[in-house]
């Protein structure tokens, strides 16, 4: 939890309402980090990371929630979005860093942990049950722009004009202090854009790269293959995704990057109506 936000409000805050809402966005943050946080090893997921399989846990009303979403962006993306990656995503990681890559008997291990149908949540009792042992949940693909989301209903309480960013993710409400719209760049649009009243969520291929056996691998996991996505000039470098949910378009930008050609996700991001640049192309 040590990415750095930026928060603009519209309008001059008094001392209170400064210490309010600084208050209520530590709140937010506080939240993400005990519920989501894979690093937290008291968090909710982490929990249920470590968890044995075939036993109900008891999870909170936020958490049975947010899952909720989840499922239906696994449903959108045809399974694209799966958040049991993080299982193979911890493997890899591993060997990677060593320069290494992970031995095929391992992956062959893990690869029957990789599905959300491994997970059951009963919504009624809020409790969810891990069907298999080595399922680890990781929901880095959509959790900033949730938290960006929240930030921003928070920030609207005290003024209409907003712009809340959180590694990158972005979403406003209103305008600029001048009054014209809010302004942002991205990497995947090679534009500036002007916001208002929706967010902007970006994803590439840069962020962590290791060059192991004469190929670059991503941090990025390709669902059909359980293997990370490479770097070259045919494969898609960076992808932004505009949605009046922040939560949804940092989502939806994870799952574009994992198609195998820039062409082949502007086509997936028409049918299913996602206004998206990828590579500095609009999708729409």
């Amino acid at each position: 939890m040590t990415i750095p936000f930026r928060i603009i409000i519209g309008k001059a805050l008094s001392s209170q309402e400064h210490s309010k809402l600084e208050e209520e966005v530590n709140a937010v943050f506080r939240l993400i980090d005990t519920t989501y946080n894979n690093w937290n090893i008291n968090s909710e997921i982490s929990k249920i990371n470590r968890a044995p399989s075939g036993i109900p846990i008891p999870i909170s009303n936020e958490l049975v929630m947010f899952l909720a979403s989840v499922n239906q962006l696994y449903s959108i993306s045809g399974g694209r979005f799966d958040p049991t990656m993080g299982t193979l995503k911890t493997v890899w990681l591993l060997y990677l860093k060593q320069n290494l890559l992970p031995p095929p008997e391992l992956l062959e291990s893990y690869r029957n942990a990789i599905t959300w149908g491994n997970i059951s949540i009963d919504f009624a009792n809020q409790t969810i049950t891990k069907k298999n042992s080595l399922v680890q949940i990781d929901l880095c693909g959509t959790i900033k722009g949730y938290a960006v989301d929240c930030i921003l209903e928070t920030c609207k309480q005290v003024s209409k004009d907003n712009y809340v960013e959180w590694g990158g993710e972005i979403k406003t409400s209103g305008c600029h202090p001048s009054g014209r719209p809010w302004r942002v760049a991205s990497s995947a649009t090679q534009n500036i854009l002007e916001l208002s009243d929706t967010a902007i969520a970006t994803s590439g291929n840069y962020y962590q790269q290791w060059r192991v056996a004469g190929k670059i691998y991503t941090h990025i996991i390709d669902p059909s293959s359980g293997i990370p996505l490479e770097a070259n000039e045919q494969t898609i470098s960076s992808v932004s995704v505009i949605d009046p949910s922040c939560a949804f378009a940092d989502a939806m930008a994870t799952v574009l990057m994992t198609f195998s050609s820039p062409e082949e996700a502007r086509e997936w991001a028409k049918k299913n109506k996602i206004l998206a640049y990828i590579n500095g192309t609009s999708a729409s």
